[in-house]
């Protein structure tokens, strides 16, 4: 297969088969929590990402278009809400155990959650029209950045055990470091390619 034929027709497909599989694990994770509203949001994401898949399969004229959507949708919805989640479940545990953060480590995290809202606006942006996310997007990713580089550089990438036998906080930390990277990376090569591909 041609570098073109999949670049046009590989990547969104893959890309639709990731996000139906991370939704629906993230719907079976919430209904098991009872999290009932929780479980129907993500089954109608995985949802969405299936139709994605079949007019993708299909190559129906609206398949380009709905996928372009569709992708920069669930970068921006997967970064808002990995450091939305990470942050909050933080903040959580320090004032549960008597310590809440204060000054510049409060004022990172506020900044952070601030963030995490600015890439949900460009969620719902892009899903109007994609080039209206990118900016948000970034912006969003700039004020939650200062405290997730801090995380990644904290993190033990190179302890071999703990990436092999990661406890749930610390699948939800590089989930958000990396989500935040990726959206960062995504609006940016948006950005620099060519006009049609913002239409």
């Amino acid at each position: 297969m041609k570098w073109t034929t999949l670049r046009g027709f590989g990547w969104p497909l893959l890309f639709d088969v990731v996000a139906v599989l991370v939704s629906s694990n993230a719907a079976r994770n919430a209904l098991n929590s009872r999290g009932f509203l929780w479980a129907a949001v993500f089954a109608l994401i995985a949802s969405a990402y299936v139709f994605g898949g079949i007019l993708h399969i299909t190559r129906h004229r609206l398949a380009g278009p709905l996928n372009r959507r569709l992708c920069a949708g669930g970068v921006y919805l997967f970064a808002a809400f990995t450091t939305a989640v990470t942050v909050d479940d933080l903040m959580y545990l320090a004032e549960a155990g008597g310590q809440p953060y204060s000054g510049w480590p409060r004022l990172l995290l506020n900044a952070s959650l601030i963030g995490s809202l600015a890439l949900g606006v460009a969620f719902l942006a892009v899903l109007v029209k994609p080039r209206y996310g990118y900016v948000p997007a970034l912006v969003g990713a700039s004020l939650s950045a200062p405290y997730f580089a801090y995380l990644a550089w904290s993190l033990p990438w190179r302890d071999f055990g703990w990436l092999v036998t990661i406890p749930w906080d610390g699948e939800l930390q590089v989930a958000g470091v990396l989500s935040l990277a990726t959206a960062v990376a995504y609006s940016v090569f948006q950005l620099c390619t060519r006009k049609d591909h913002l239409s």
